[in-house]
């Protein structure tokens, strides 16, 4: 730290507080700018304002006398470095502050200038080394987020905070599906990278201010500030999850069981009640994903994958994709009932991508209709050959498309 950028402020008696700003004033080793209060009081209403690098303190005080003294400081001002001042006869109660928290004592009567800089020199610096480690225990090695240990610290005195302000607050609880199946198909190495991408993904969603963590192997929690409607964040991770997975940067697409709970201060609860709540959604959320059939739309146009999710939304969960690689990487993570495949699209001819799928053990058995245009007979030919369920001609009644769907879907849960 530079000379100019000590900031200290000292909470001792007026003339105790002249003594050691001359002292300072004639010390070369470093520049400190001393701000004075008398009373305890005046101290933490000045730390409240900020700008304060280092805190000299006497325990004894007008309004507050002894360790109590240093323990309202700490807990006013737990991110600042704090000299505790104390007389010849003080010594074991400078001690038992040290011992508390604080990063020196100094025994007035016994400084001189240069001392009492170089003691606060220090004490920034080991202040400063104790905040990188207890950071480091915080985080989590693979993803840089927080670990559960992180949540649970910081979420705690978010709760706390929220329940003084009477601010909501949301909890939301993600699993990521489909992790033993990255892990058997495309090794371990590429399971880690998946969570990083959820990382990733999580922080480009929300806010600085918000609190990320990774709580799990597969798991991981968020709290939000300011959120009153669970539904939002969830949707705004969801849109995310969507636009990584059209990036192509994977072999395979990420997918998420979501659970939110909302804080409210008016009913307040602990961090462990709001987790457990959210994990409870969540397993619901994917418990229910798994019972309902699955349904793969692949097809480069907009308007028929809309049609898809107004047929189907009421009773299959709905996934679409627009070009073959999409749905071969959606398909072979997502375990789908059934997959609809329109035979021309961007980047690959149907018949192409059926072929991969049944090459792939995860989809080789995926039941598949596809949809072919009037004059591509070929196409279907070929397509049964290589097994396909059934086929619909474009263009189709949507009657005629949902019967399709519905009874072979029927004829896969009797298999």
């Amino acid at each position: 730290m530079s000379e100019q950028q000590i900031r200290a402020l000292l909470i001792d008696n007026p003339n105790d507080a002249r003594l050691i700003e001359l002292a300072l004033s004639e010390a070369r080793s470093a520049f400190v700018s001393l701000e004075h209060a008398g009373l305890l009081s005046d101290g933490l209403a000045r730390l409240a304002d900020g700008g304060i690098d280092v805190i000299l303190l006497d325990l004894s005080l007008p309004d507050s006398h002894g360790l109590e003294t240093f323990e309202r400081t700490a807990a006013e001002a737990p991110d600042l470095p704090i000299v505790v001042l104390s007389g010849i006869t003080d010594e074991q109660l400078g001690a038992r502050a040290v011992n508390a928290g604080a990063q020196d004592y100094l025994v007035k009567g016994r400084l001189d200038g240069e001392t009492m800089a170089r003691a606060i020199q220090y004490a920034i610096e080991r202040h400063e080394l104790k905040r990188q480690l207890q950071r480091l225990a915080l985080i989590d090695e693979l993803t840089g987020l927080h670990n559960r240990r992180g949540l649970m610290t910081l979420g705690e005195a978010a709760i706390r905070s929220a329940h003084r302000s009477k601010s909501p607050m949301t909890l939301l609880f993600i699993d990521v599906n489909g992790m033993k199946t990255i892990n058997d198909a495309h090794g371990h190495q590429e399971g880690d990278r998946a969570l990083v991408d959820v990382a990733g993904v999580l922080r480009a969603t929300f806010r600085e201010s918000d609190i990320v963590a990774r709580v799990g192997g597969d798991e991981f929690c968020a709290l939000l500030w300011g959120s009153t409607q669970a539904g939002g964040p969830a949707a705004r991770l969801r849109t995310r999850v969507e636009e990584f997975n059209r990036t192509g940067a994977r072999p395979y697409a990420l997918s998420l069981s979501l659970g939110a709970h909302v804080y409210d201060p008016a009913r307040p609860c602990t961090l462990d009640e709001l987790i457990e709540e959210a994990d409870r959604l969540m397993y619901r959320e994917k418990m229910g994903q798994e019972r309902r059939p699955r349904l793969l739309v692949v097809d480069d146009d907009p308007s028929l994958l809309k049609l898809a999710h107004a047929i189907f939304d009421d009773r299959y969960d709905v996934t679409t994709a627009s070009s073959g690689w999409e749905a071969e990487a959606a398909a072979s993570v997502n375990g789908f009932s059934l997959i609809l495949l329109d035979m021309k699209l961007p980047d690959m001819p149907g018949t192409e991508v059926i072929r991969q799928m049944r090459a792939d053990p995860s989809t080789s058995r995926t039941p598949i209709i596809i949809m072919t245009g009037a004059q591509e007979p070929s196409a279907e030919l070929d397509s049964l050959r290589l097994g396909v369920e059934d086929f619909v001609r474009k263009p189709f009644d949507p009657e005629i498309l949902e019967t399709r769907v519905d009874n072979a879907i029927a004829r896969t849960r009797r298999r």
